[in-house]
Order: structure tokens, then sequence, then C-alpha cells
């Protein structure tokens, strides 16, 4: 068993390397896999699908991902025998701030969604799944309703006026975190892309409460973008201002 110890299960990870503002998978990248005990490499299929394995159940695992165009992947993850498929969401590099979310099968619905909140505290604007543009502001671009695994939800931040204050959270549209499952089982994580390849903040959905909370904080910014970027990262019963610092 290739130096496993007999009483655990080797892991395998089918890795989906997808361009996130398209949703489409991306054929012959090059995905590396580290671990303590070396480098695995695979590149991509057709579809955009790189099998790497085995892995020890419980060992972090260093995945790197790199094309001209777009902005470089980096993400940790743990070896999980329940856990057979990972998606990496590549954000073409351009001259706006970007939001993905990324998560596992389960729950088949969550939903990406940002307010903006005038000086007074008042919300502007909402976007999410049914208004899809915020003036010039922002676009939901990628929306999807039937499991993680299908691709990300994907925002664009076009401008923030001065003087505003933005709200980024998830939603559980199929209703099953906090009553069927927790947050930190969906297997999401929402990353933030600064504009021109200027960095990212990757924060995990993660909270193992049954609290009924569907909706989860990533964070906020104001008017300066990915630069003023504050996270949360906190379940709520409410979408509301009070949540940012």
């Amino acid at each position: 068993m290739n130096g496993f110890p007999s009483c655990l299960k080797e892991v395998n990870i089918k890795f989906h390397v997808i361009d996130a503002l398209y949703n489409k998978g991306m054929a012959g990248i090059e995905v590396k896999a580290k671990t303590a005990e070396g480098e695995k490499t695979k590149v991509t299929d057709e579809g955009g699908f790189a099998p790497i394995g085995p892995f020890v159940p419980g060992e972090a695992i260093t995945v790197d991902v790199a094309k001209d165009g777009y902005d470089a992947v980096s993400q940790t993850l743990t070896a999980d025998e329940n856990v057979d498929f990972d998606m990496v969401g590549l954000n073409p590099t351009s001259s706006e701030m970007r939001l993905i979310l990324t998560w596992g099968p389960t729950p088949s619905d969550l939903d990406s969604r940002i307010k903006f909140f005038d000086a007074s505290g008042d919300e502007i604007c909402k976007l999410y799944w049914n208004n899809k543009k915020c003036d010039d502001y922002a676009s939901l671009d990628v929306d999807v309703s039937n499991g993680g695994d299908n691709g990300p939800e994907t925002i664009t931040i076009k401008n923030v006026p001065e003087g505003v204050k933005v709200l980024y959270y998830i939603y559980d549209y199929s209703n099953k975190i906090g009553r069927d499952m927790t947050w930190s089982q969906a297997e999401a994580k929402a990353t933030v892309w600064g504009p021109n390849g200027g960095g990212s903040h990757v924060v995990p959905l993660a909270k193992d409460d049954l609290n009924g909370e569907r909706y989860y904080t990533v964070g906020c910014f104001d008017s300066t973008g990915y630069a003023s970027f504050q996270k949360v990262a906190n379940s709520a019963s409410s979408p509301t201002l009070s949540n940012c610092p």
C-alpha cells in the first residue's frame, strides 16, 4: 500500500481547475500538490480535471496552480477520507477586485451576495441572483444552484463610491446549513482578489454550530476596495452593517 498504515484509507483528490469568471474547465494546467513527503504533479485534462494522490489522511497539502494572465493560486487543505474533490478557481488578472466563492458538493445552493450602504448606514443596493448588477458598482458574473462542484459564484467589484461601505456575505439558499449540516461541512471558502495581481485574502467558511444561522459574513470594505478589506469570518442570523468591524 505504498507505505500507508493498513488502518488508514488512501486519499485521492480530483482537482478541478476552472476559469472563475466564465466557469469553464481549463485544460493543460499543471497542478502541484506538496506534502511533507514531497510533491506530486498532474496536468489537467480537457475538462480541467487533475486526479492526484494518494495522500495520508490528516496530512497538510499545499496546492499551487499558475497560468499566464491569471492570478496564481496557493491554497492549503488537509487530506480527509471524506473529501475527494477540490475546485481551484483561477481569477483572470484585471484592474478590478473580484470575489470568488467555492464549496463542496453540498449544499446545492450557496449564494454569494454583497450589500452597499451609504454614509448614513442606509442600504443602497443588494447584489444577488435576482439582481445581478448594482449600477456601475458591481456585477454577479457566475451564479451556481446545483452544487459547488459544478462551479463557483463570482462577483466583480467595479467601483465603490466615496463614503460607501460594502458587506460581503454568503447565504445558504438551500436551507441545509444550521439544521442538517454545519458551515464547516460545506467545505466552502471565499477568496477576495485584489486588482492587478495585488494579492488575495482566503476566508474559509468555518463554523461547527447547528444554530440555524444561514448567513455567513466574509468581510467588509470601503471605497478603497481591496486595501480596506477586513475579514469577519462568522455566521450570522441576518446580513446587516452591524456585522462589519
